[in-house]
């Protein structure tokens, strides 16, 4: 054992040497170090069976990098990328831990069993108790709090973790991103450095800490609450609020860290019952920041554990802990229309670990007590606020529809009932124009998006086709059409994606046609001026998400059957739209394209379906990709001949990549050649 420690001591010095803080190399350098990349591996490997020594060697590499400063916003640059690298490289020792001990115990229980992949649940061996709670300290010292006032944003409600929200927040901050003077010429949005990236690298170690070592992870929990409650007793002032000073910072963050907790129902249970214990004690951003974090906590717990939510409500039974109380103490704090609204999303996933509730709100028993009576309103009140447009509202009636998507629609669960019972006030107020002319919603993207998921997951058939040809008719606003297209990636990507293909069948010809409308701005001579500017914002965002679900379902591309009489092949046509956008000059369309590139063209049967067709055979085709892709490359060297740094370079490496994919499929190597 102290040898592989010396080992391992050894192997952490050596990236130490080179990290940014010492050598003062931009993150993305690290990735070209052949020094770094082969010592990465070998940590990695060697963490399959002795991952206590790593995360002993990382805890204390990255305590050294913290020591010093006064804060974490003092850390300069350099120390911070160096920190999220070291955090980045524990967390995947500690995925590959788990990995490895999950395929070990799977191995076997196959010999014995006819266990599957699906039913095992298995947690590695716990972590000594110092370990983790140092791990946690750095954990509290490196995120950011949560806001005070936070609301919980629409994305969340499918689960969408920081990598969905790191490419959100890059598509969705407009033009500027999506310029490619801007996106190409700074490192200003490298996102290997960000702080969505360091909370997910956050997210995989506190989930492995929970699942191998929960005892501790939940001592240092009632550490954190007992020392919040009584601040709070000792500081509680009736006229001011105090100032929030570091270590209620870190103890806001410590709060943050639940939301990432990989819980049964026990210890949900658990969690539930320490908060219980404390919450009226608690100041207000402390209450705050835990109507933020446990309703992503409960999600995981259902999304990881459906069965123990379906036989909560099979069985009648209310999961322990005490969620009935803590729902009524937001009750009672709440105080005015905003803070309301703040607690919303709590509310309603404690209430979805009542059963009882919904069996009151269905009319299948009556309500015998104040405190059940008044949960019964607050989902009449839901309702309500639903129909006047409140997004509050509207985040949690959908957040209910996916829960309930974990039964059976002919189920008699009184869930299920309440759900069904409210789907068609989720449709008409979600999917209802605001006015004849509108060209928008009285609800954000994500939450439009989400409700189309949630309504398709509830029940398929339930016309869930009309909705689509509905949304995507002309004339409606382009948020109901994103809203189609961005639901029907998510859906792709599903284990029962089959359960959709009637869906597909509506909403790929309005893809498609969107691509080629798209492809014919790109593919116009002008295009061919290498100072072409990048595509309007709407358009771009467009392509992207069509992109999305083709690179899911890349087969969609050559599997439309609905085409006007005398268009070419769908094939060819479809084929040569898709390659403008994959000599796009707009950077995040041909990210997204070269990324379904990738995809599409390893599969064989798209490469002799193609031949097929006649399309590989195209002389004017061949043409037109190589001077396109040739001016593009020139393009892409002079913004690196300009100053435009590691991401001007990454990108032409990753455009080279995807066309020798895309020549090989050609069968054009003579040119390559030259």
């Amino acid at each position: 054992m102290n040898g592989d420690a010396g080992l391992v001591g050894c192997l952490v010095d050596r990236i130490a040497t080179r990290l940014p803080h010492r050598t003062g190399t931009q993150p993305r350098e690290l990735d070209q170090d052949e020094i770094v990349a082969s010592t990465r591996v070998t940590l990695v490997k060697i963490s399959a069976t002795n991952i206590a020594a790593i995360l002993d060697s990382l805890i204390t590499l990255l305590e050294e990098l913290g020591r010093g400063y006064k804060s974490f916003s003092s850390h300069p640059s350099h120390v911070v990328s160096s920190e999220v690298y070291v955090l980045a490289l524990a967390s995947d020792c500690c995925a590959a831990h788990w990995e490895a001990v999950r395929s070990n115990s799977l191995r076997q229980l196959v010999k014995q069993t006819n266990t599957s992949r699906g039913s095992l649940q298995v947690v590695p061996t716990p972590l000594d108790d110092s370990l983790v709670s140092r791990l946690l300290n750095v954990l509290r010292n490196l995120l950011d709090p949560t806001p005070d006032g936070f609301i919980l944003p629409a994305h969340t409600i499918l689960g969408h973790g920081p990598r969905h929200a790191e490419r959100a927040a890059w598509l969705d901050t407009g033009a500027d991103i999506l310029s490619q003077d801007d996106v190409l010429a700074t490192d200003k949005y490298d996102l290997t450095i960000s702080p969505v990236s360091m909370e997910s690298h956050a997210k995989t170690l506190v989930e492995y800490l929970t699942a191998s070592s929960w005892t501790s992870v939940f001592d240092h929990l009632r550490k954190v609450v007992y020392t919040i409650r009584t601040t709070g007793v000792a500081q509680q002032q009736p006229s001011q609020t105090p100032p929030m000073g570091e270590d209620d910072r870190a103890n806001l963050v410590a709060l943050r860290l639940i939301s990432f907790y990989w819980v049964d129902s026990q210890k949900l249970g658990q969690v539930i019952q320490e908060i219980c214990s404390s919450y009226l004690h608690l100041r207000r951003p402390f209450q705050t920041a835990i109507a933020a974090v446990l309703p992503l906590l409960v999600v995981s717990w259902l999304e990881r554990h459906p069965h123990e939510f379906v036989q909560l409500h099979t069985l009648h039974k209310r999961l322990d802990g005490g969620a009935d109380t803590l729902f009524d103490m937001t009750q009672a704090i709440v105080d005015n229309g905003r803070k309301k609204g703040m607690m919303f999303a709590m509310q309603i996933t404690l209430l979805l670990l009542l059963p009882d509730v919904f069996e009151v709100a269905s009319n299948l028993r009556e309500a015998k007590s104040s405190s059940m009576a008044k949960k019964t309103a607050f989902l009449d009140g839901l309702r309500k606020s639903l129909r006047n447009k409140n997004e509050a509202a509207a985040y949690c009636l959908v957040l209910l529809l996916r829960a309930a998507r974990h039964f059976d629609a002919e189920d008699d669960t009184a869930i299920v009932s309440f759900a069904l019972d409210v789907q068609d006030e989720v449709k008409d107020a979600v999917f209802r124009r605001s006015a004849p002319n509108a060209d928008g919603s009285h609800f954000e993207q994500d939450l439009l998006s989400a409700a189309f998921v949630g309504l398709a997951q509830l029940n398929p058939e339930s016309g869930l086709d009309a909705l689509a040809e509905t949304c995507l008719a002309m004339g409606t606003p382009t948020s109901f059409r994103r809203a189609v297209v961005q639901g029907c990636s998510y859906l792709a990507r599903q284990n029962d994606s089959h359960r959709y293909e009637a869906l597909f069948g509506t909403a790929t010809p309005y893809m498609l046609s969107q691509l080629q409308d798209i492809a014919g701005l790109l593919s116009d001579n002008s295009t061919l001026d290498i100072t072409v500017q990048a595509l309007d914002h709407p358009k771009a965002l467009m392509a992207c998400n069509v992109l999305d679900f083709l690179e899911a379902s890349p087969q969609s591309l050559l599997e439309v059957e609905e085409r006007k009489p005398g268009s070419t092949a769908p094939a060819h046509s479809m084929f040569e739209a898709f390659l403008c956008l994959v000599l796009s000059w707009d950077p995040g369309v041909r990210a997204h394209a070269t990324r379904v590139a990738k995809r599409l063209f390893v599969d064989r049967a798209v490469i002799e379906d193609l031949r097929s067709q006649g399309t590989l055979d195209s002389s004017a085709l061949k043409i037109s990709f190589w001077r396109r892709s040739c001016r593009l490359i020139v393009s892409l060297c002079d913004q690196v001949m300009a100053g435009g740094g590691s991401m001007a370079v990454r990108a032409i490496y990753d455009y080279l990549a995807a066309r020798v994919v895309l020549l090989n499929s050609l069968r054009v190597s003579a040119f390559a050649s030259g």
